[in-house]
């Protein structure tokens, strides 16, 4: 999560891009993107270079790109034990590339052809094309392969696109984003970057400037909840946009990896502190390999987006394919080759026939048009594909239109039979309908399922005994199109809770508890105004609570900590008003003054002191000019403070100026001596105490989930059964040796599911309506709605007498009948 210090420096970018006359919303998350992406590398390589390993700014074999007369300075011209000279002839490294000369790029010379070179041209020549083929030279780098061609180079038609004559806008753009990281740590630098990049993401969408369509995170993180991949494990996303499903589902690792009592959620499960110590680091870095998480699209810009996303997450090699995943361009070598899959595929489209790759038999056939698949509708085919992807015992988590629940096309429903006959579909949880507002309006669910074996055969029950229902009726967002955080409206966690042990019909609602905290960006600012906190020079980057910070000895609620402050600040604050006041009255006492001059005196005085306050605020404290979209929490608590001592003060100004006139001179020997305050250092210390509830609020959650204390009025989980066989005590076997469908315990006979008249179609074990109970899956054309099998619950409901009705009734007959009466002499004239 980004502060809003930082949120606000983002925002500053992307407006100065968008008055730049860079309107393209995604053509400017792109250029923005790029020069982040540039400026994580050079850092990326040093971490790189430390480790031993080469550098991506060194000398390339066979090296076709143009060369500037500086790529060589600062670069290891050494070459790998094996190399071949001749093979890195014409590559000296490619330095100019790096970060730290582009911030200091200027027109220049040529010294070699004496041209000038713009910094349009630096980039357009220079860095781009080096950016083309990275995705090269991290394949040879880390020893492992995403394939080759031109599908593959996800970077290929990544451009320069800031206009020729906006060197300027180039120039600023850089100084921000140099500003935008001056007080992160090369730590935390992986995660924040990312996190720029998601917010830049989320902008867009809230503000309307694109239609991209993003799956909400808290969205995401439950499918990944329901799917529960595992380290070294390896998932897909066939439909993967930036990437949002792999990249929380890396933060979900390191969550699962780290001990609950180093990291804290958000109250929409978004992880932070994720350190992962409970996994050795070599296993991490086994379990983070690129080829683990894999995400294909058929948008070459979602590609770049997704493939630089990941590596600003600190994935090195990542997986982020072109590829049309229901076309020929996904090989056959794919199916059967992944352990998890998480998807939110494109809704209610189709595929045009020629494009769909039917040859393999990743997808059935039309059983009267053999040549031809038995649909071309996405969400079918989408879920079919994957199906295809995993491997026997893997999982999946998708999101479908409700409408792939209970079509009645025969795609619809084979596609059902078979997730329930040959695979085990273990839940189906709908969603509410605003879940993907403002964008659309499609009612949605979610399907898990597991991959099974072989098709299962004539006289063997389905693979799935039953499915899991849940009614997810609230996200903890409102429903309309801002969907604001509702943070007393939230099924998802109650789902998750009864997910694992699949409780039904329990009106036991199960939350975790809400608390807030205030957190503060541990930057130079902060270790500016309190230098003698070396500790904190080690966190720098990092977010820390204030409680955590400055030690209140108090729960982290900072309205708590508000309060504490507030109570110790304020008889400061009148003892240093008091003490100015009576510094001026000894003052004034030591000779003869007029009314005037001493009333005048008071006055300047407490000015001074006033700006002496007004400096220190402006030094120490937070501004909602600067950053508008964050409280200033201290300033917002000391300004009531000193305009009440400052009006205190000022109350009997006039008569405390008539006294000192009248006095002047008379009693000086008898006042009091008051020592004389270093002022700017009292003022100081006290604002600086108000600088410790600078921050922003955030909404956490405990790790427990409970019961809570007022249960649901009826439940939200239910199961069904997929098929369940009427009782027939009139069956027996051909050879009349078995009698009766059901033995003494009431299962059914092997015998009985042997006989062919059962079987509406033998082949695919499906049974005769006739012989099924009316309220199993199976004898719903396999409807998987989830408020078709939600249980009846009975209700009571008491009715007047029915004398009382009556009488009611010919009492507004009587009403209406006087009504009539007057209406009609109205009209007649008679009134």
């Amino acid at each position: 999560m980004l502060s809003p210090k930082l949120k606000q420096k983002v925002s500053n970018l992307w407006d100065m891009f968008w008055s730049g006359g860079m309107t393209n919303p995604l053509t400017s998350i792109e250029q923005i993107t790029y020069l982040i992406f540039l400026k994580r590398l050079e850092e990326f390589d040093a971490e790189r270079i430390s480790e031993k390993k080469y550098s991506l700014y060194g000398r390339r074999p066979h090296c076709e790109l143009d060369h500037h007369s500086k790529d060589k300075i600062g670069i290891d011209q050494s070459l790998p034990p094996d190399a071949d000279p001749a093979d890195y002839e014409k590559c000296q490294g490619h330095g100019t590339c790096r970060w730290s000369y582009l911030r200091r790029l200027s027109t220049t010379d040529d010294p070699e052809t004496g041209r000038k070179i713009t910094p349009y041209d630096h980039m357009n020549g220079y860095v781009f094309p080096w950016l083309r083929v990275l995705h090269n030279t991290l394949d040879s780098l880390s020893n492992g392969s995403n394939g080759t061609g031109v599908l593959d180079a996800p970077m290929e038609d990544a451009f320069f696109q800031f206009p020729k004559d906006k060197t300027t806008l180039f120039q600023n753009a850089i100084e921000m984003i140099d500003d935008l990281f001056n007080d992160i740590s090369h730590a935390s630098a992986s995660d924040l970057m990312g996190d720029i990049f998601e917010y830049l993401l989320s902008e867009i969408d809230t503000s309307g400037k694109n239609g991209q369509f993003r799956t909400p995170r808290h969205i995401i993180r439950f499918l990944i909840e329901l799917a529960q991949p595992e380290a070294g494990q390896r998932l897909i996303d066939p439909t993967a946009g930036t990437a949002g499903f792999l990249i929380n589902t890396i933060q979900y690792l390191k969550k699962e990896f780290t001990s609950e009592e180093n990291y804290l959620l958000e109250w929409d499960g978004t992880p932070h502190r994720t350190i992962g110590d409970k996994l050795p680091e070599r296993l991490w870095n086994a379990a983070l390999k690129g080829e683990n998480f894999v995400g294909y699209d058929n948008d070459r810009t979602m590609v770049r987006i997704g493939w630089m996303n990941m590596i600003l997450h600190g994935i090195e090699n990542p997986h982020i394919v072109l590829r049309d995943t229901l076309g020929r361009s996904l090989s056959r070598e794919e199916s059967g080759s992944y352990n998890r899959v998480l998807a939110n595929p494109p809704y209610t489209g189709t595929i045009d026939k020629n494009d769909l790759y039917l040859d393999i038999g990743r997808f059935p056939k039309n059983p009267r048009k053999v040549k031809e698949a038995i649909t071309y509708k996405t969400e079918l085919l989408f879920t079919w594909l994957i199906l295809d992807l995993l491997v026997p015992g893997g999982r999946a988590a998708m999101i479908v239109p409700e409408g792939v629940l209970f079509g009645s096309t025969g795609a619809h429903k084979e596609l059902r039979r078979q997730l329930l006959f040959d695979h085990n579909l273990q839940g189906v949880i709908s969603l509410p309908a605003g879940v993907f507002n403002p964008y659309t309006g499609v009612k949605t669910s979610i399907l898990v399922f597991e991959k099974g074996g072989d098709v299962t055969a004539k006289g063997q029950p389905p693979r799935t005994e039953s499915v899991w229902f849940y009614d997810v009726t609230s996200d903890g967002y409102t429903p309309g199109a801002k969907r604001e955080p509702d943070y007393t409206q939230n099924d998802l966690w109650d789902a998750l809770y009864k997910w694992n042990e699949k409780i039904v019909d329990n009106t036991d609602y199960y939350q975790p508890d809400l608390y807030d905290a205030r957190w503060r960006l541990v930057d130079e600012k902060l270790l500016e105004i309190f230098p003698e906190r070396r500790d904190l020079r080690g966190l720098v980057g990092q977010e820390l609570g204030i409680d955590e910070l400055f030690g209140f000895p108090v729960p982290t609620d900072p309205k708590i900590i508000e309060q504490q402050v507030v109570e110790e600040q304020e008889p400061r604050i009148a003892m240093v008003y008091g003490r100015r006041l009576a510094s001026t009255e000894t003052r004034l006492a030591k000779e003869k003054h007029t009314q005037k001059i001493a009333y005048d005196a008071f006055d300047q005085d407490l000015k001074r002191l006033e700006q002496l306050f007004r400096e220190a605020i402006d030094k120490l404290l937070e501004n909602k000019k600067q950053f508008k979209t964050n409280p200033t929490f201290g300033r917002d608590r000391l300004q009531p403070l000193l305009e009440t001592a400052r009006n205190y003060s000022h109350e009997n100004l006039q008569e405390r100026a008539v006294q000192a006139a009248s006095n002047a001179g008379l009693f000086a020997r008898d006042l009091p001596l008051v020592p004389e305050l270093d002022w700017a250092e009292e003022v100081y210390l006290i604002v600086r105490e108000f600088a410790k509830l600078d921050g922003y609020d955030i909404k956490l959650r405990t790790l427990e989930v409970k019961k809570q204390e007022k249960p649901l009025n009826e439940t939200k989980s239910w199961s069904a059964p997929v098929r369940v066989l009427l009782r027939n005590d009139e069956w027996s076997s051909a050879d009349g040796r078995i009698e009766g469908s059901h033995d003494s315990y009431g299962n059914v006979r092997p015998a009985y599911l042997a006989d062919p008249q059962l079987y509406e179609d033998e082949q695919n074990n499906i049974i005769k309506k006739e012989f099924l109970d009316p309220n199993c899956i199976e004898a719903n054309d396999y409807n998987l709605s989830s408020g078709r099998y939600k249980p009846f619950k009975p209700t009571t409901v008491v009715y007047d007498p029915p004398a009382k009705l009556i009488r009611e009734l010919q009492d507004l007959e009587a009403q209406i009948m006087t009504r009539l009466g007057n209406l009609l002499e109205m009209v007649e004239g008679r009134e």
